[in-house]
């Protein structure tokens, strides 16, 4: 009977060897696909990354394709659709608005009852800028996206690099599945499967944040010339204002995919260091007779639950970037 205990034994030790290894192929493979999707975005110069967070919509190319012919091609189209197209439009409103602001301005002092000539001057002025403004917010407007432009180019180069490397090495993983139950091993498994599926899918909502981003930016862009115009008006400027905070925020958005894919990366990469650690031995030194304290082991189940929610966590930061901007820039 000794050996049916044995052959027992050898299924049992097989049965769990090959449930960790799948453990631990699934691991590996989740942190292939970040790396992999996540440097090849971020490396040189004409990646995801630097097309649609680093670079200015001025050199936005569609193909992420080096040297393309196509880069500015969509600044272009959007930029003589607003001048041809917007700023008549614009004109238009501002001419009332301005007309509306000299009513006031003479009200304000008594319907001329008491001369004032620097009323004229002033209006003039507000027409003089009111003009510049229409005709050239588009280009004007570009101003404020550098700023976010050059603050996430500083971001990327000073936390991943001057090559943008997300993660540089995969970790190794080495589960001792002597003390695990099949029924354990199978969670894990299941839990290492859905994190895959995860790690796929924050890819994706990156991209599509990215994207759905730089096509708000040109709206914004090409309309530009509307807001803009009721600025010289104390009572209607504040829409203009507002645009103005809109656009900051929208540079800025970048700026703080930036920094939640830098706190993901730190976090994920220490909980695969701990997972991949080897056990740890006690601090306390045993007690003379007494049994040795077991080792320090990483509570696998644990540690899949927890990059599971940090990875979630970063699908929804990333998807509230930009009311994240907007509200610290007090935009609405």
């Amino acid at each position: 009977m000794d050996w049916l205990g044995e052959l027992k034994d050898e299924i049992s030790d097989a049965i769990h060897n090959s449930l960790a290894e799948i453990v631990e192929k699934a691991l590996t493979s989740g942190q292939e696909l970040l790396k992999t999707g996540m440097n090849n975005n971020m490396a040189g110069n004409d990646g995801l990354f630097a097309n649609f967070l680093t670079k200015h919509p001025s050199e936005f190319d569609a193909t992420l394709s080096e040297g393309s012919e196509h880069a500015g091609e969509l600044w272009e189209a959007m930029r003589t659709l607003s001048i041809n197209a917007v700023v008549p439009i614009a004109g238009l409103i501002m001419a009332v608005v301005l007309l509306y602001e000299l009513l006031q301005m003479v009200s304000d002092h008594n319907n001329f009852r008491e001369p004032d000539l620097s009323i004229i001057a002033r209006w003039g002025i507000k027409v003089l800028c009111g003009a510049l403004l229409v005709s050239h917010m588009f280009d004007m407007a570009s101003g404020f996206l550098a700023f976010g432009s050059y603050a996430t180019n500083k971001a990327i180069s000073t936390i991943f690099g001057l090559n943008g490397t997300y993660l540089s090495s995969v970790a190794e993983f080495h589960i001792d599945a002597t003390d695990m139950t099949v029924a354990e091993l199978l969670l894990d498994i299941i839990l290492s499967g859905f994190l895959l599926i995860i790690i796929g899918a924050m890819l994706v909502i990156v991209i599509i944040v990215l994207a759905s981003r730089m096509i708000e930016v040109f709206m914004y862009l090409t309309a530009s010339p509307l807001p803009v115009a009721t600025m010289m008006n104390r009572d209607w400027g504040e829409i203009g204002k507002n645009w103005i905070r809109n656009m900051v925020a929208l540079g800025f958005q970048s700026f703080f995919i930036v920094i939640a894919l830098s706190i993901f990366q730190t976090i994920f990469t220490a909980v695969l260091a701990s997972m991949a650690a080897t056990p740890a031995e006690p601090a306390v030194p045993p007690v003379p007779g007494a049994p040795p304290a077991p080792a320090a082991t990483p509570n696998l189940t644990l540690n899949l639950i927890l990059l599971m929610g940090y990875a979630l966590a970063l699908c929804f930061t990333i998807l509230k970037s930009g009311q994240i901007s907007k509200s610290i820039f007090n935009a609405h």
